[in-house]
């Protein structure tokens, strides 16, 4: 019967709206305005990276009302005086809150629903994570660190458990939030502690994998899982020898390592990874995978991924279809002193940089030098609001795939952020310039050259 409630639980989710509404009274506001933000992470079935913001205004009478996209469960927060508040929204389940700014996690929910969203503040609140933990699991043995972390998710466990016996929580997010405390010990193991990851051992991976990946909730429903899922399968592919190229990789993919959800997941992800492909490449693989997932929903996330690609790529053409080369685009700004910065609206090691650039360019007060910002595998939908809630003056450019190509190339560009400084007469003085917070000096000393 437990199980039959559960089901049915699972399929009212499914259907609900894919948004979340959420209104309340405001207390103690420093603010015109709550911003509420996607946390910054991958979506569990594609791995598209989330961090979108958006603005709620408080009227006159201190209140807010805003919706919010939400296609499952997934975690959001608020900036705090003191720092951040996280929260996990449902789907279709509105929130009604007060939010006392004098507080250190000012959202409560109350009335339906309150429980779900009430949860994380009260856990954070319980959270038995000291400085002896944290040292322990960054300089611990696998074997220590995985034992560490599978101490505290059992406490955690417990208060889960507690509360739901205490408050109104709902199974859908019960079951949602301890499959995501069941993986996380092994999940956090392998980003965190692990590395080489491209030489993994069979030991290390049976640790890894020691819940099991035959599991069909946490293949729908949790990150940490089907991370774990791709580690075994890069795994299993690397021992192959097979040489990698989309088709091979899909290939292997398709064996019987997998099964059920778990398996309809993995393959929904590999052909996600291949969306900004040539027809040549996609289609052939996505016309197997359509055959051999019968998953609407899945198939549809693929779709959607393919469809945006296909919309940024029209989008990006209209952009800097008239720069056939990078060289086009320096060009423009000879005689000057040229701080190159690589970006994307993903990244978040980049947004952060973002103020230091703003100081550095107060600073300089020079007309010689330009700041070029160069958008980079980004969509000209997210680059542009990253533009604008950035406020990030300057020269920008959005890279399409062959000037994407010639940058790497020419400049040895492994990840972002990435800076290039090139001098008045166009010439190329560091391919791996400082950040914007510690290249005054340099940038500073050219501008002094003739």
């Amino acid at each position: 019967m437990k199980g039959s409630l559960l089901i049915a639980a699972l399929l009212i989710c499914h259907i609900l709206p894919a948004q979340v509404t959420i209104k309340g009274t405001v207390k103690h506001a420093k603010d015109s305005v709550i911003v509420f933000v996607e946390t910054g992470g991958f979506t569990n079935i594609t791995r598209r990276w989330r961090d979108r913001r958006y603005k709620a205004p408080i009227d006159k009478n201190n209140r807010f009302v805003i919706t919010l996209p939400e296609q499952d469960i997934d975690r959001w927060l608020i900036k705090t005086e003191k720092g951040y508040q996280f929260f996990d929204l449902i789907k279709g389940k509105d929130i009604e809150v007060v939010a006392d700014f004098s507080r250190r996690n000012p959202l409560t929910a109350i009335g339906s629903n309150a429980a779900d969203f009430n949860y994380l503040a009260y856990a954070y609140s319980r959270d038995k994570r000291d400085k002896a933990y944290w040292k322990g699991i960054r300089s611990g043995s696998i074997d220590t660190v995985l034992s560490s972390r599978k101490r505290i998710t059992a406490m955690d466990i417990a208060e889960l458990d507690h509360y739901k016996q205490t408050y109104a929580m709902s199974e859908v997010y019960y079951q949602w939030i301890r499959s995501k405390y069941r993986y996380e010990p092994y999940e956090r193991t392998y980003v965190e502690n692990i590395d080489h990851k491209e030489s993994l051992s069979d030991a290390v991976l049976s640790k890894l994998i020691a819940e099991g990946i035959s599991n069909d909730y946490a293949a729908l429903n949790t990150l940490e899982y089907n991370d774990l899922v791709e580690a075994y399968m890069g795994k299993k592919f690397a021992d192959s020898r097979i040489e990698f190229t989309p088709q091979s990789y899909f290939r292997f993919a398709t064996r019987d390592l997998l099964q059920g959800k778990t398996r309809d997941v993995f393959l929904t992800r590999v052909v996600a990874s291949f969306a900004k492909a040539d027809d040549s490449i996609y289609t052939p693989i996505f016309n197997q995978y359509d055959e051999m997932v019968k998953d609407q929903v899945l198939k549809n996330c693929v779709v959607e991924e393919r469809n945006a690609y296909q919309e940024s790529l029209q989008q990006k053409k209209e952009h800097i279809s008239r720069y056939a080369s990078l060289n086009e685009i320096f060009n423009k700004y000879s005689g000057k002193v040229i701080y190159v910065d690589f970006w994307a609206s993903w990244c978040m090691p980049c947004r952060v940089e973002m103020p230091a650039a703003a100081e550095l360019k107060k600073r300089l007060h020079n007309d010689d030098v330009v700041f070029v910002y160069l958008g980079y595998r980004d969509t000209e939908k997210a680059w542009l609001k990253a533009r604008q809630e950035l406020d990030i003056a300057g020269e920008h450019y959005l890279l399409n795939d062959a000037l994407i190509k010639e940058a790497e190339e020419a400049f040895n560009i492994s990840g972002i952020p990435h800076y290039v400084i090139i001098d008045k007469a166009g010439n190329i003085v560091n391919s791996h310039a400082d950040r914007p917070g510690a290249v005054y000096k340099a940038l500073s000393d050219l501008l002094k050259k003739n």
